[in-house]
C-alpha cells in the first residue's frame, strides 16, 4: 500500500508548495505536472483496493458464471484497444493474431477479467514487445500472452499463482501480486487451465486453454442473479 501512497504524498506536497508561492506566480505547468501524478498515483492505488477485493471474494465464495456465447478473439482485441495510452506510455509494441473465429460457451465479463490480468501483467513486469495469439485446438480455445521480459525461474513458476507472491522484488513493481491469482481462479471455473512457461532471460509466455462448451467442463454453472 505504501508504494502508491509514497509518491502521492510527494506529488501533493508538491502541489502545496507551488500554491504557497503564489505571490511570485504559480508554475502552471509544473502545478499540472504535480497534480496528473498525484491522480496517476491514486488511480494505481484504487486498483490495488479493487484487486485486493475481487480476490478475496473469488477466493471466499464460488464463481457464479453468466454464460454466453462469447467471441474470444473480439474479447481479446478489446483489452488491448483499451490499454493503448498505458502501451504508448511505457513503449510496448503490441501483435494480437487471430488465427480463427473462436466463440466459445463462457462468461464473457469473466474471461475478459482474466485476460486483461494477463496482459497487464506483461505490460508491467516486461514492457516491451508482447505477442498475443488466439487459437483453436478441438474443442479447446487457446489464449497465449508472450513477453521478451527477464523470464521466470522453474522454481517460480507456479509461485506466481499464488497469493502475495511475486516473481521480482516489491520495490521493484508495484501491486499486491493478485492478478495471476484471480487469472488461475476465473479460469479453472469455466473448466480450463492456465500455465506458464519461462526460461530466464528470454521471457514468459502465459498460457490459457479453455473448454468451448459448457458441457465439456462437466455441466454448465448457474448464472449471476
Amino acid at each position: 500500500m505504501k508504494t502508491p501512497l509514497t509518491p502521492l504524498r510527494l506529488k501533493i506536497q508538491k502541489a502545496q508548495r507551488l500554491l504557497a508561492s503564489a505571490a511570485e506566480g504559480i508554475d502552471r505547468d509544473l502545478l499540472r505536472q504535480a497534480l496528473l501524478g498525484a491522480d496517476r498515483h491514486l488511480e494505481e492505488l484504487v486498483g490495488f483496493v479493487d484487486d485486493f477485493i475481487e480476490t478475496s471474494r473469488l477466493g471466499s465464495e464460488p464463481i457464479r458464471l453468466a454464460v454466453d456465447n462469447v467471441d474470444l478473439g473480439a474479447t481479446v482485441r478489446g483489452v488491448v484497444a483499451a490499454h493503448h495510452a498505458d502501451l504508448e506510455r511505457l513503449g510496448c509494441a503490441v501483435t494480437v493474431a487471430v488465427r480463427s473465429e473462436i466463440v466459445g460457451c463462457w462468461d464473457g465479463a469473466r474471461i475478459e477479467q482474466a485476460f486483461r490480468a494477463l496482459f497487464v501483467n506483461a505490460m508491467t513486469y516486461a514492457p516491451g514487445p508482447i505477442e498475443v495469439e488466439v487459437a483453436a485446438d478441438g474443442n479447446r480455445a487457446r489464449i497465449l500472452v508472450c513477453d521478451h521480459g527477464p523470464g521466470i525461474a522453474t522454481a517460480d513458476r507456479e509461485r506466481v499463482f499464488m497469493p502475495f507472491e511475486r516473481a521480482v522484488s516489491c520495490r521493484n513493481v508495484a501491486g499486491f501480486g493478485l492478478g495471476l491469482t484471480a487469472v488461475r481462479q476465473l479460469v479453472e471455473a469455466h473448466g480450463g487451465t492456465v500455465r506458464l512457461e519461462s526460461t530466464p532471460g528470454t521471457g514468459s509466455t502465459f498460457v490459457v486453454e479453455l473448454p468451448l462448451h459448457a458441457e465439456e467442463r462437466g455441466g454448465p454453472h448457474p448464472a449471476v442473479p
